[in-house]
């Protein structure tokens, strides 16, 4: 399991505000819709006492698949003791990516839960391989 790590959360900066709602405009998100996706704060995660991540929204930090935290448990697979050497700077921007993809499946929820519910009432039924009849009323 991963340890308990080094992390700062703290607010948006005027900046990192303006590129969340930026990034929440494309995603067809009001101001505050975009920043409701992501979480109210941001995080800092700390790797050693001189490199970070810095500006991880909180829901992506926390954003989860089967119960694990996805990029807390990535970075407890490269630790050090583990690997017997540091992150690699493409491992370092592979870290960043990962976060901006979950950033991105967050802004893009609302429209994928849409479409979803969309996709799902128009959907046939089928039964043990094949499709069933809609019942017509003659």
């Amino acid at each position: 399991m991963p340890g308990a790590g080094r992390s700062r959360p703290r607010e948006f900066t005027e900046s990192e505000r303006a590129d969340i709602v930026r990034a929440g405009t494309r995603a067809g998100l009001s101001n505050t819709q975009a920043i409701t996706q992501v979480g109210e704060e941001t995080v800092d995660i700390f790797a050693n006492d001189d490199v970070y991540w810095r500006n991880v929204p909180i829901r992506v930090w926390e954003f989860t698949i089967g119960g694990y935290q996805v990029l807390k448990k990535w970075l407890s697979y490269r630790e050090e003791e583990l690997l017997g050497r540091s992150l690699t700077k493409e491992e370092a921007r592979e870290f960043g990516d990962i976060a901006s993809r979950i950033a991105s499946l967050l802004l893009f929820e609302p429209a994928l839960d849409d479409n979803y519910r969309g996709v799902s009432a128009d959907a046939y039924e089928w039964q043990h391989g094949r499709q069933v009849a809609a019942e017509t009323s003659e």
